[in-house]
């Protein structure tokens, strides 16, 4: 039985009227608190926070695979855009006659840039129909083979 002169301390410790401090008979060090209770919740804080970085390593590994087939999408939703405007975009800076070989636009889509494709290509036709009008109207000009048409004035 600890003396009147004694005070008791949270860890067991008896302080002496002097203020040392020395460990109660029976007591337990200050760092095993509760004996076993405090080694199985530790325990139990270290597999927790081995299941958190497990369920973390996990999360981002799904996030960047996530990344990446998204990623993988988007590229090929752009090139499947914008090739077949590259070679609209190419085919319509090319003048009529400098033109190698009839323009090929190679789409057969059914969405907005198929409709552009189709409007290119009805436009070409009609510049290829009417460029070849010129070059044969410009050659009867030239070997004097323009029939004259006299018209009444109105």
């Amino acid at each position: 039985m600890p003396s009147p002169t004694e005070r008791s301390t949270h860890c067991g410790n008896r302080r002496s009227p002097d203020g040392s401090t020395r460990p109660a008979r029976g007591s337990r060090p200050c760092g095993d608190l509760q004996g076993g209770a405090r080694g199985e919740s530790g325990r139990d804080r270290l597999n927790d926070l081995a299941a958190a970085r497990t369920r973390s390593l996990r999360d981002v590994g799904i996030s960047l695979a996530v990344l990446l087939v998204v990623t993988g999408l988007a590229l090929a939703l752009r090139r499947s855009i914008t090739s077949p405007l590259r070679e609209v975009s190419e085919a319509a800076q090319l003048p009529v006659q400098r033109r190698p070989r009839p323009i090929h636009v190679d789409y057969r889509g059914r969405d907005e840039i198929g409709d552009v494709v189709a409007a290119f290509r009805n436009l070409h036709v009609t510049v290829e129909r009417l460029a070849k009008e010129i070059r044969e109207m410009t050659a009867a000009v030239r070997h004097n083979r323009l029939e004259h048409r006299e018209t009444s004035p109105p």
